[in-house]
């Protein structure tokens, strides 16, 4: 048996594992298994058919399970599965992206098959990041080369943190790419003066090419991403918001009147939080989820948000779209669970397209919220919760079906920056 797997190559490229010299017609089992940067072990088992020539090529072989379709060298890995972890949780990685990936394939009826051990590595480098009091973190990832590159913000979601792996997969394609810990912790909010003079810093670095740059960013992110370019044409060229709102949000915590976005932002009001009546209403629609340890599902909360205000107040908290510089590519799942963002991107990109925008919407079917690259890397299974608005939030979405959105995300956005904002295509 000979085992043919490339020996290094970036989270989100395409990753062919090849058996060949087996008995045409064998089942051939891969075992993948990875430790994360949190230290719990995933792993996964699937079985392949040998054609009549005696291989197995992950890139045109569809296991016997079939849990996607077509054919994709990457469906083994988003099958990985915590072996002691939490389920729901996500695959943990280092800013620097590296993973060791350990691989064993053997036939059935057959002694142990070939084995090896692959590190799938990244080759950006970090530099300091440019100042930005208003953040708590932020993170500078450059190309190896060293000179000025387009440069790139990346802004994540309510999860909060920083998404710098997420930042040098942009960087090793040839962006100069700055990943900001933005969302605010609890709900004190975020000042967007603040962010707009971070922002005005940025395009000023060294390692920036250019007096544009283009913003990448999912969920909450997204919207943040929408309100920047609206606040700033001048400063942001491309977009990228990956399941965004169309309507300035409010944020479910326990008290309605919290606001993510303080000082001068465009809309300057949130959309109404739905009254629960009384605080423990409030509080009930948080402990009973907690309780039957469930995870919080906000796709109905946003949905009451918008039916209980009213056209008028989902008026005046609509993102004026009409206002960016462009281009604007978004994107949405059909079975996002945290407010349907399918409907909103399209309603974002028509208005954006009426206004003379380039503007270009893709919905992935099956997929849950937040599946966007570089934020999910398209060779990492996709995690099926996150930790937000101090709960577990439920993403939605079938895993293989969040895996190839994320395959098919990776190529969407490479080409939409690379027509855009230079970088590389593929």
């Amino acid at each position: 048996m000979f085992l043919d797997v490339p020996p290094v190559s970036g989270l989100s490229d395409p990753f062919p594992i090849r058996v060949s010299d087996v008995s045409p017609g064998a089942v051939v089992r891969i075992g993948l298994r990875a430790t994360d940067a949190a230290g719990v072990v995933w792993s996964s088992l699937t079985e392949f058919t040998a054609d009549g020539g005696g291989r197995v090529d992950t890139c045109t072989s569809l296991p016997g399970s079939a849990e996607w379709g077509p054919a994709n060298s990457l469906g083994p890995l988003w099958t990985l599965r915590p072996e002691h972890g939490t389920p729901g949780s996500g695959f943990s990685l280092e800013p620097s992206g590296a993973v060791a990936l350990d691989i064993r394939v053997r036939s059935t009826g057959a002694a142990l098959g070939a084995g090896a051990s692959r590190t799938i590595g990244r080759r950006a480098r970090e530099v300091d990041a440019p100042p930005a009091p208003g953040l708590p973190a932020a993170r500078f990832f450059v190309p190896d080369d060293g000179g000025p590159h387009p440069g790139v913000v990346l802004l994540g979601g309510a999860e909060g943190g920083v998404p710098a792996a997420a930042a040098a997969e942009l960087a090793d394609r040839g962006w100069s790419t700055v990943a900001w810990d933005w969302f605010p912790r609890e709900s004190g909010g975020v000042d967007v003066g603040e962010l707009r003079a971070a922002l005005r810093a940025f395009v000023g670095h060294r390692s920036v090419a250019g007096d544009r740059v283009a913003l990448v960013g999912r969920g909450r992110g997204a919207e943040l991403a929408l309100l920047l370019a609206v606040a700033e044409p001048d400063l942001v060229g491309p977009v990228v918001a990956h399941s965004p709102t169309d309507v300035r949000t409010n944020d479910p915590h326990a008290d309605p009147s919290a606001t993510t976005y303080l000082g001068d932002a465009v809309p300057a009001v949130d959309l109404p939080a739905p009254e629960l009546g009384s605080a423990f209403a409030r509080l009930r629609s948080r402990l009973r989820p907690a309780l039957a340890q469930k995870s919080l599902e906000l796709a109905g909360y946003y949905a009451d948000a918008r039916r209980k205000a009213g056209e008028d107040a989902v008026a005046a908290a609509r993102i004026p779209v009409e206002n960016v510089r462009g281009p604007l590519l978004v994107t949405a799942g059909t079975a996002d669970a945290v407010w349907d963002s399918e409907t909103m991107a399209g309603a974002l990109a028509q208005r954006a397209a009426e206004a003379g925008i380039d503007a270009y919407a893709i919905v992935y079917p099956g997929a849950g919220h937040g599946v966007g690259w570089p934020f999910t890397p398209a060779g990492l299974p996709v995690p099926d919760t996150t930790a937000a608005y101090g709960s577990a939030v439920a993403l939605g979405g079938d895993r293989t079906a969040s895996g190839a959105a994320a395959a098919r995300s990776r190529d969407a956005v490479l080409e939409f920056l690379g027509e855009f904002h230079g970088g590389e295509t593929a």
